[in-house]
């Protein structure tokens, strides 16, 4: 049996499918717009796949100098030996580096070397340690485009210290950027052991027999790189002939009368040492000749000389030679 609707309940049958439909539609849109949008896995303007590849760019407004193969030599030390200064005056010591600028070699427009005491390259230039050298040559290298030589010359004083030396070469490009670099390996400075003498000659002018002379005085400078003594010795006409002088008519002056001291106020018979035929294995007492320092000029000591003409001692003329040499102190 049917049971008959109200019109309420019609109404709100009518009202449910209403809302029903609206609901489906809205659904139906929302898919719609969905299906419109773009993938998550695309990106508009790119595509992504396994493999991409993209262009790199980089834009160099200056490539800066590179300095290697730095090397220090003299004459002396090309075969592989020490350098050796020259007794009293300079000697020319050259550091090398070879510069590579990818701007061409001749962007590279300033080099400065320093040449240096190994331990003293923080110090002010000093004869005795560093040198600086603002100009160096530059040229190119073997024919290479982006390869230049650069060469630092420096006049070493004879007393720069003895030991191990390094040096360092800086270049710098037009665009003011710069490297620097060191010697690989030290070279050695030898020792050396020099004096110079004031005088050639030592005259004791015209004796009488029994008669002493003047002092007369030979200044010795040191022209090494070492602290130094002396060592004397004498001789008539041949090495360790006991002699001082052969005169004329054949007549002699023992070595022993021919005496050195070290003031001027020594008297020859009390104390004054007398010379020796043979060399002075310790030098003499008390005598030190220091290396020159770069601030304090030479270093120059003084010796006194007389001689005495004996009895015997015929008249004409009397020569000998004094043979000084530079010992360590």
């Amino acid at each position: 049996m049917r049971t008959r609707q109200t019109g309420t309940e019609k109404q709100e049958k009518k009202r449910y499918r209403t809302q029903l439909f609206l609901t489906l539609g809205l659904l139906q849109l929302t898919l719609l717009v969905l299906l419109l949008l773009p993938s998550p896995q695309t990106v508009i303007g790119q595509t992504y796949y396994s493999n991409t590849t993209v262009l790199t760019k980089l834009n160099i407004s200056n490539a800066a100098p590179i300095v290697y193969n730095v090397f220090i030599y003299d004459n002396d030390s090309l075969a592989g030996g020490d350098m050796i200064l020259t007794p009293g005056t300079t000697d020319r010591i050259f550091c090398n580096a070879t510069v590579n600028d990818s701007n061409g070699w001749t962007d590279v427009n300033i080099s400065n070397g320093t040449l240096f005491h190994a331990g003293n390259f923080s110090d002010p230039n000093d004869n005795n340690v560093r040198y600086e050298n603002t100009s160096c040559s530059i040229m190119q290298n073997n024919g290479f485009a982006d390869s230049a030589l650069v060469t630092c010359s420096f006049e070493v004083y004879f007393y720069a210290d003895a030991g191990a030396w390094n040096c360092s070469i800086e270049a710098e490009d037009n665009s003011s950027v710069s490297d620097q670099a060191f010697a690989n390996s030290t070279k050695t400075i030898a020792q050396l052991y020099a004096i110079d003498l004031d005088t050639a000659v030592v005259d004791y002018g015209v004796l009488n027999v029994t008669e002493v002379s003047s002092p007369t005085t030979v200044n010795i400078t040191n022209a090494g790189n070492m602290h130094i003594n002396l060592s004397v010795e004498g001789y008539g006409s041949s090495l360790h002939d006991d002699l001082a002088m052969n005169c004329s008519k054949q007549s002699t002056i023992a070595v022993g009368l021919e005496r050195y001291a070290l003031t001027a106020s020594a008297n020859w018979s009390v104390n004054m040492t007398p010379l020796t035929s043979n060399p002075l294995t310790n030098g003499i007492g008390n005598l030190t000749i220091w290396q020159n320092e770069d601030d304090l000029g030479n270093s120059t000591n003084t010796t006194w000389w007389a001689i005495k003409a004996p009895i015997g001692a015929e008249s004409g003329a009397c020569n000998g030679s004094l043979v000084f040499s530079a010992i360590p102190a």
